[in-house]
């Protein structure tokens, strides 16, 4: 069997991401992963990645744990990645936002990234640059905002 892409839109993802972690050999040709809106932890996240070297779009959309640590592995393991969908709900972008804290644009170093589609709540504007600087391939940023008061 030769699994390519994978998109749960269910909130059963931790339950999920044990049992596909588990046997690991059916991951090795995946391409696509989708978890939009999943309460997958970081931790989760963090254990599943490593099987992932081939994927090249991850959809990580409206998951509000999945912070730095998640995307310093996602860069480090996912060398094929092309295109992150992280794109958040207006409360969680706030959230963020309110910490000022940029340590997810440090983390965010994905080389061979061309399309990054994300909310503009989600980090500081300063970390933009960062994002850009680690990611030298990036040819296509979407940005969404909800906020009439956001700088982008």
């Amino acid at each position: 069997m030769q699994l390519c892409s994978f998109s749960l839109k269910d909130d059963t993802v931790e339950t999920t991401v044990g049992v596909i972690t588990s046997d690991c050999s059916h991951l090795s040709t995946l391409k696509a992963l989708s978890i939009p809106s999943s309460s997958v932890t970081e931790e989760g996240i963090c254990e599943l990645i490593p099987t992932l070297p081939t994927v090249v779009h991850l959809d990580m959309s409206r998951c509000g744990s999945i912070r730095s640590k998640a995307l310093e592995i996602i860069g480090q393991t996912c060398k094929s990645l092309t295109r992150l969908d992280r794109v958040m709900w207006p409360l969680y972008g706030e959230q963020m936002n309110d910490s000022n804290d940029d340590s997810d644009a440090k983390a965010f170093n994905i080389p061979k990234l061309t399309l990054l589609e994300m909310s503009a709540g989600w980090l500081p504007g300063s970390s933009l640059a960062t994002i850009l600087e680690n990611c030298p391939e990036l040819e296509h940023l979407e940005i969404e905002s909800d906020c009439d008061d956001n700088p982008f």
